[in-house]
């Protein structure tokens, strides 16, 4: 044959595998609509073209244009993993609650497991529950109030940093202050250290948020797990030493059985599987997964909070005559907590616009069939975004206005809010959020209040969870009489 008649032979080849694996792959994608896929790549192109910022309009695009289910499909020719983004509160009931126990947390990302191990954030089964229990005495309405004084402690260091900025006339990364505050606080309220983040460099707050943006980016773009990555091995590293040194200062302690916090209550704790003490290295895990859990997520909703009052003064306003009614210039205490009704609201409508991890999901262990007929194939991880749902018009009313007075009404499904999760697995430490991230915004409000540095531009990024991607750089004024 001649050159001309191979390359006539070679297209044709070509064509007929590509239509060949067209007609599986519209099989094999359910009938989903959804970004359309590339031989071995899959749908991963689409999510590549996007950085950690923009990958939100991604997201929201996929929704406006292709609905509240949305197909995706991973690298692999032939059977490659499902991801189905589902934004019907109706379906995301079903694999969070209604059929809870046919879903896991699964993940084919290997940089996830060495940052998390075998901690509770990608644990399932007796491990899971095992965490769970051992971790729930924390957040008792009892334990709350017995750690309280933490959190106005630390929050008056954070006026002491405040006001500094306010007499230098500086301006200060109020992100980065948040996170200090919160990682203080959860050192101190869960695992009995103190950290003192506040007074000094905690190496650990930096490998922390390297380590947690690198392994989001290896998410959505696999190739990069094929090759090392010094600076994430670097963060881990650094992260896991400064865990394992506060696990070993707790071993010199001989009334270990007598402290109530929750790396004691570990320690004592047995393996499931073994009935033997846990390990360093499973409780260096355990204690990573909820530095993330009790750092990040309230410093980041504090971080959108204060964005979102500055936006709206209005809403600020309102805020700041609750706080002055109920509290009359007090640190403001478990008790009265309970009677600021808008601040809660507040908070609730900054985590529907902002929520602190954007998006989450489960993995399908049996084949299922959701509400509305679709059937979920074994393997097939189901998504959703509570950044996604909470700006669909659908269900809410302008749902780019912040608004916190909509909270006044019933929910149009309860599982349209799942910036906490939702079911069996709804985050335990709700509660201790709620109350940190209370107590700083009343400390705060009560002395200052903040205006953007200008040109400061603050958007969302997109990690494991959701921090604003350049910090939050504000200039610290004295509080006056603010009016609406």
């Amino acid at each position: 044959m001649d050159a001309v008649t191979i390359f006539a032979l070679v297209v044709t080849l070509l064509l007929a595998f590509y239509v060949h694996w067209r007609i599986y792959m519209k099989k094999y994608r359910l009938g989903l609509p959804g970004p359309e896929p590339l031989p071995f790549i899959g749908t991963m192109h689409h999510f590549m073209k996007y950085d950690d910022v923009t990958f939100f309009d991604f997201l929201l695009g996929n929704q406006r244009k292709f609905g509240k289910i949305v197909m995706s499909v991973a690298l692999g020719l032939y059977n490659p993993q499902r991801f189905i983004f589902l934004h019907d509160p109706e379906l995301i009931k079903h694999y969070l609650q209604t059929n809870f126990k046919n879903y896991i947390r699964h993940t084919g990302n290997h940089r996830f497991h060495t940052l998390f191990g075998s901690g509770i954030f990608i644990a399932n089964g007796a491990h899971w529950k095992k965490q769970r229990q051992t971790a729930r005495p924390l957040f008792t309405p009892h334990s709350l109030q017995e750690v309280h004084e933490v959190f106005v402690q630390r929050g008056e260091k954070v006026l002491q940093i405040l006001d500094e900025a306010r007499t230098s006339g500086e301006p200060i990364d109020v992100q980065n202050v948040f996170m200090r505050y919160t990682l203080d606080s959860i050192g101190e309220v869960g695992f009995g250290y103190n950290i003192d983040s506040l007074s000094k460099p905690v190496a650990f707050s930096q490998a922390f948020d390297r380590a947690q943006a690198i392994a989001d980016k290896n998410n959505r773009n696999p190739f990069l797990r094929a090759f090392p990555d010094a600076e994430f091995d670097k963060c881990v590293t650094v992260m896991r030493s400064f865990t394992k040194e506060i696990i070993d200062k707790r071993k010199e302690d001989t009334n270990l059985a007598e402290r109530k916090d929750m790396l004691s209550r570990f320690m004592l704790a047995r393996d499931p599987d073994t009935d033997e003490p846990l390990s360093d290295e499973l409780l260096i895990d355990i204690l990573l997964n909820f530095f993330i859990a009790g750092r990040d997520t309230t410093a980041i909703l504090l971080t959108w909070t204060f964005y979102m009052l500055m936006e709206n003064p209005d809403v600020q306003a309102k805020l700041v005559a609750e706080i002055d009614s109920q509290l009359k210039g007090e640190a403001p205490t478990w008790e009265k907590l309970k009677e600021l009704k808008y601040l809660r609201k507040v908070l609730d409508e900054t985590l529907r616009l902002y929520p602190s991890v954007p998006v989450d999901g489960r993995t399908a262990v049996e084949e299922d069939v959701l509400p509305n007929g679709i059937r979920v194939p074994p393997g097939t991880a189901l998504l959703y975004s509570p950044y996604v749902l909470g700006r669909m018009e659908e269900y809410w009313d302008e749902p780019l206005r912040f608004n916190p007075d909509r909270w006044d009404k019933p929910l149009k499904h309860p599982f349209l809010f799942v910036s906490f999760h939702a079911g069996p697995q709804t985050c335990l430490g709700r509660p201790l959020a709620y109350q940190e991230a209370e107590t700083m915004v009343c400390l705060i409000l009560q002395r200052y209040t903040f205006s953007l540095v200008p040109g400061h531009v603050v958007v969302p990024m997109k990690a494991i969870v959701m921090p604003a991607k350049n910090g939050l750089k504000v200039h610290v004024h004295k509080r006056k009489d603010i009016k609406a």
